[in-house]
C-alpha cells in the first residue's frame, strides 16, 4: 500500500498519506473487534467473561486505552517544527491544493468539538490520576463514552473517503474486521482460559502434595 501512495503523490506526501490511513485503518478494526467482543450478545463471550473475568477485563482495559490513544493522535493538533504531528491538520495542509477540503473541513468541527471532551478522559485518566475525576465524581475506572467514540471514528473515516476519492479517483472501502476475526479471537481466548484453568488445578496439587509431605514428615519426627 505505502509503494503505491508513493508511486502516486511522491515519496514525502505518499508517506504522509499512508500514514495517516494506516492510523485509520487500525482504529477502525479496534474500534470494531471491541463492539464484537465487548457489546454482542454472543453465548461465548458471556461464558468467558464469567469464567475468566481477569482476563476479560485486561483485554478489555487495553482495548479501551489503545482506541483512545489512536483516536487522539490521529486528531492531535498538527505543531511546528521539531514538535510537528503527523495528524488531521498534516492531511488537511498537505493536500489542500489537490483535495475538496470543504467537506473535511466540516468534519474538523465535529471532530474537534467531540475531541475535547476525548481528551479529558485522556489525560485525567490515562496520563494522570485526577482526584476529583476519579474520586469526586464518582466516575468508572475507565470511562468509556461509546457515541463519542463512533462519532470521531466515523468523521475519519469521511476525511478518508474523501481525501481518497479526490487523490486517487475511485472509491474506497474500508477494511474493517470481520466477525470471522472476532470468533478467532474468541477461540484464542478459551484457550488461553483452559491454560488457565489447568495451570491452577496443578498448582493447586502440588500445594496439596506438598502439604501432605510435610504432614509425613512431622508424624515421622514424632515417632
Amino acid at each position: 500500500m505505502k509503494n503505491s501512495f508513493i508511486d502516486k503523490l511522491g515519496e514525502k506526501d505518499g508517506s504522509i498519506y499512508f500514514h495517516f490511513v494506516y492510523q485509520v485503518l487500525r482504529v477502525n478494526n479496534l474500534w470494531t473487534e471491541f463492539k464484537l467482543l465487548f457489546s454482542s450478545g454472543e453465548k461465548a463471550i458471556e461464558i468467558l467473561n464469567n469464567s475468566a473475568p481477569s482476563l476479560f477485563l485486561t483485554i478489555r482495559e487495553s482495548m479501551m486505552r489503545d482506541i483512545v490513544t489512536s483516536v487522539m493522535r490521529i486528531t492531535e493538533e498538527e505543531g511546528t517544527g521539531r514538535n510537528r504531528n503527523l495528524t488531521l491538520e498534516t492531511l488537511l495542509s498537505t493536500f489542500k491544493d489537490k483535495v475538496d477540503i470543504r467537506l473535511i473541513e466540516n468534519e474538523k468541527t465535529k471532530i474537534y468539538r467531540n475531541r475535547i471532551l476525548l481528551k479529558k478522559h485522556r489525560d485525567k485518566i490515562y496520563s494522570h490520576n485526577s482526584f476529583s475525576f476519579l474520586v469526586e465524581n464518582k466516575i468508572e475506572i475507565e470511562p468509556f463514552d461509546k457515541r463519542l467514540i463512533s462519532e470521531l471514528i466515523e468523521s475519519l473515516n469521511v476525511c478518508y473517503k474523501s481525501t481518497y476519492l479526490s487523490l486517487f479517483n475511485s472509491s474506497v472501502i474500508l477494511k474493517r474486521a470481520s466477525r470471522k476475526d472476532s470468533m478467532a479471537l474468541l477461540r484464542k481466548l478459551e484457550r488461553a482460559r483452559r491454560y488457565e484453568n489447568h495451570y491452577f488445578s496443578e498448582l493447586e496439587q502440588m500445594r496439596e502434595f506438598d502439604s501432605d509431605f510435610y504432614v509425613s514428615e512431622l508424624k515421622f519426627e514424632k515417632e
